[in-house]
């Protein structure tokens, strides 16, 4: 399997994807599930295309079931797909190493652009600061919801350092002590102009923020053309 088709596979088993193996042993392929809302719909089926254009043979399965929650009683419908192939063996038991999902460098030497996209699609988001005073925008954030460890995170950081020249911070939730990642404004507009190639255009909004913010131009630059 050549790079962008395997760089696919990863980018869409890391987010919102999973893979699970057959409980019969002698089973020599396993089952990648991918799940989204309603809103994300569209989304799910744009993925159903880009799996068959990698694996072909049978389109992967898509289907809808509905959920409760137990709490509130409260309906949900849910959309899933799935797709059984040898090669998810393999992935497995990279991005498994331990019996659970971890970050690892292996996993990320597999990734590309376009897989961080997938990545982001799923896991992402952005948003445009603004000062508490004026109410005017002053920056915004690009986040990557991880919820990991923090040597995993030290793992990312580094990774986003050595290939994108990206400085991710650390955001950390307490209740779990798990982390997340997130960049400044600089690096939000660097990290937006990698992945915004590969954004189905339902998910655009993803990206939004950093065409939302205009920093402001300084007094001795106005008038005057900028390079």
């Amino acid at each position: 399997m050549d790079r962008r088709k395997r760089s696919i596979l990863y980018g869409c088993a890391i987010g919102d994807g999973g893979i699970y193996l057959s409980k019969d042993q002698s089973d020599k392929t396993a089952r990648l599930i991918i799940g989204h809302g309603p809103k994300q719909l569209e989304y799910l089926k744009y993925k159903q295309k880009l799996l068959h254009s990698v694996l072909g043979g049978k389109e992967p399965n898509l289907y809808t079931y509905k959920s409760t929650n137990k709490k509130t009683g409260k309906e949900y419908t849910n959309h899933q797909l799935y797709k059984n192939h040898k090669y998810f063996r393999q992935m497995h038991r990279v991005l498994y190493p331990e019996g659970e999902f971890k970050y690892t460098e292996k996993m990320l030497s597999y990734l590309t652009d376009q897989s961080l996209a997938l990545w982001f699609m799923d896991d992402g988001s952005g948003t445009v600061a603004k000062n508490n005073k004026t109410k005017k925008p002053c920056g915004c954030m690009t986040r990557l919801s991880t919820y990991c460890s923090k040597e995993e995170a030290e793992l990312l950081k580094n990774w986003f350092k050595t290939k994108y020249s990206l400085d991710a911070k650390f955001d950390v939730d307490k209740r779990n002590d798990k982390y997340s990642l997130r960049f400044n404004t600089a690096d939000s507009r660097k990290f937006v102009s990698i992945v915004s190639p590969y954004i189905f255009y339902t998910m655009k909004y993803k990206i939004d923020h950093v065409d939302k913010y205009s920093p402001r131009v300084p007094d001795i630059l106005r008038d005057e053309d900028i390079v």
